[in-house]
């Protein structure tokens, strides 16, 4: 007998959280989402003129672009679903899941009248098809579907991505919840909630749709149901590694699902439910709004986390044997179950610092034959290299055929931004020291770089991972312009100076020593932190100053600051602009969250006052154990 069923959906889902820890609260509501095979979508046999249609934000009712899925079309190119599905399978060592007769069915919510929101939760479930005569699908003959993979996209506000592999019958729970098919407990590696980090784990069910199916009996639309369940780590037990009591609870269950293509179809939908796509983030906003305002005692409050912690980048993999329960779901460790597709991007102040950067490292490689920079970009697998006597920078996949061209006696400095402040900070801290110490993680592990940075650390105070520190210090304290002859701090540098404490002002002018009996660990400690706490009068990014004044003399001195600022000011307007506008913000970003009443999670602010406050936290403690002599 023939099989056939349409290729795509458009769903009415039911979606219900409920909240349980540190409070009893449930919310309930509406969506609208397409449910469809994505090689019918791409090609065009689910378009319906002006209501649906793949890649037609803007021509039709409702529409799907692969620009906003999986990975970004920035670093991979220009990409459909099915292709950006299977360079993420190959990317995570799971590209046996698709063998070529696989259908990929997407659920997820369309783009409407060309605006496109927050899509929290995308799913893909990957089967492979098969008929009994032949392990090629036929449209004339019966279909088996074997669930393969279940992918997870999700989204948060900060415009980052994740995506969560689980496959069937791997590291699945040995229990199910009643009525689902499908059910595994992984870590959570990804921050959704503003009332929660990333710490903890999810249980995620699911129970498959049933495609309409004449012999055997199926009839109906295919409505599939998800369940999301956040759980605390297990500290009672003492066992953070295995999951707690249920957090909260996040089910999706479609109540409705009409085939497609369907002018009819998809005008009852928008008759029925108009603004439900447009609701995505008002509903976030109102329902964060009531949480955190919710009058409680202290243990009951849910104070917010302002950005998401940075992730640090997965270590590198070795799949083990093919029987291996873990090589097929555990790629990533330090990530859990997945990996991160997309961070958060600079905005404006953020890219306009990074091009000054940019431009510095370009110069900075000239100066030295044997130096080479790379820069890790936030997606998977770009990299930009700055090498000597090179007019541009040179990025690519992996860098492979960039690191050929390096000579082999080239230093080459590696850093690895986990946010966008990463380069505002640059522009900001007074020193290469300084930028270690505020946000810096150095990887591989260095002992006496580890033990200053790892003490009164906030999760947000890791911005940026580099391979040598002392190569890092080398690179960005060895400015390119002249020093003031005076060793007056120039304009910019007085300004970055007034927004750290003083006592670290102070503290750069001193040497630490070591007490008796000191360790040699704590010899070599006390070295690196005089180093890390030099602050140059230029700034690495500073402008030149004018030429050198022969004497020394009061007058002659107040003169040359005087020049010199106006010069600075009238040459760097642009400059000093972005850096001031920059210190600005932060310092007017604790007194906004004040005028809303806003409750932060301590040690997470990311305002510059309380990151410096921790670093000088940071210094005082190492100060302690190794001493200090003040020249």
């Amino acid at each position: 007998m023939s099989y056939n069923h349409p290729k795509g959906y458009i769903l009415t889902n039911a979606v219900s959280h409920t909240r349980f820890i540190p409070f009893l609260y449930t919310f309930k509501y509406t969506t609208i989402a397409v449910f469809v095979e994505i090689s019918a979508l791409e090609d065009s046999k689910l378009d319906t003129p002006l209501l649906f249609g793949y890649n037609k934000r803007w021509r039709s009712l409702y529409s799907l672009s692969s620009d906003g899925y999986l990975l970004p079309s920035s670093g991979i190119g220009k990409m459909g679903f099915r292709d950006k599905v299977g360079a993420l399978l190959q990317q995570g060592g799971c590209g046996d899941a698709l063998d070529g007769t696989n259908e990929i069915w997407m659920l997820s919510m369309p783009s409407y009248l060309g605006f496109e929101g927050i899509n929290p939760l995308t799913v893909y479930l990957i089967y492979s098809i098969a008929t009994p005569s032949s392990v090629f699908r036929s449209e004339d003959e019966r279909v088996n579907r074997e669930l393969r993979l279940v992918l997870f996209e999700v989204h948060n506000t900060f415009g980052e991505g994740h995506v969560y592999f689980m496959r069937p019958g791997i590291e699945e729970d040995s229990s199910l919840k009643r009525m689902y098919d499908h059910q595994w407990t992984f870590p959570r590696a990804f921050h959704v909630s503003p009332f929660n980090d990333r710490k903890g784990w999810y249980t995620v069910s699911i129970k498959l749709p049933q495609f309409p199916d004449a012999d055997r009996g199926i009839e109906g639309n295919p409505k599939p149901v998800i369940s999301i369940q956040l759980r605390e780590p297990n500290i009672e037990a003492d066992q953070s590694h295995t999951p707690g009591q249920t957090k909260l609870i996040a089910t999706l269950r479609a109540t409705n699902a009409l085939p497609l293509p369907s002018a009819r179809n998809l005008l009852f939908t928008l008759v029925s439910y108009p603004l439900e796509l447009f609701m995505s983030m008002p509903r976030i906003l109102y329902q964060a709004a009531i949480l955190h305002y919710r009058r409680g005692d202290d243990k009951s409050d849910l104070k917010v986390y302002i950005r998401p912690e940075p992730f640090l980048p997965p270590p590198s993999f070795a799949l083990s044997s093919k029987n291996s329960v873990n090589s097929e779901i555990q790629i990533y460790p330090a990530s859990g179950a997945g990996f991160t597709t997309r961070r958060r991007q600079p905005g404006v102040l953020g890219s306009w610092a990074k091009e000054y950067v940019r431009t510095f490292l370009r110069t900075r490689v000239d100066k030295s034959a044997e130096l080479a920079v790379v820069l890790v970009g936030p997606d998977i697998d770009t990299e930009e290299w700055f090498l000597p006597g090179s007019t541009s920078t040179s990025m690519n996949g992996k860098g492979s055929e960039t690191h050929n061209t390096v000579g082999p006696g080239t230093r080459i400095l590696r850093i690895t931004p986990l946010a966008p402040e990463f380069f505002e900070l640059l522009l900001t801290a007074p020193s290469a020291g300084m930028i270690i110490l505020a946000g810096g993680i150095v990887d591989p592990p260095d002992f006496s770089y580890s033990r200053i940075l790892n003490s009164n650390r906030g999760p947000n105070d890791v911005l940026f991972v580099v391979n040598d520190p002392e190569l890092f210090l080398d690179v960005f304290n060895g400015t390119l312009s002249p020093r003031s002859p005076f060793g007056t701090p120039s304009l910019a540098q007085r300004l970055r100076l007034s927004a750290i404490p003083s006592s670290l002002v102070t503290l750069s002018q001193a040497s630490f020593g070591s007490q008796i009996n000191s360790t040699c660990e704590q010899e070599t400690e006390s070295r690196t932190l005089t180093r890390l706490l030099r602050i140059p009068a230029t700034h690495f990014l500073d402008s030149l100053y004018p030429g050198s004044l022969s004497t020394g003399s009061s007058s002659t001195r107040a003169r040359y600051l005087y020049l010199s600022t106006i010069q600075e000011i009238l040459s760097n307007i642009g400059f000093l602009s972005l850096l001031m506008t920059i210190l600005t913000l932060s310092a007017l970003e604790p007194r906004i969250f004040a005028l809303f009443r806003a409750r932060i999670r301590n040690e997470t602010e990311t305002w510059s006052a309380k990151i410096w406050e921790r670093v000088e936290r940071r210094v005082h403690s190492t100060r302690d154990k190794v001493g200090e002599v003040v020249p």
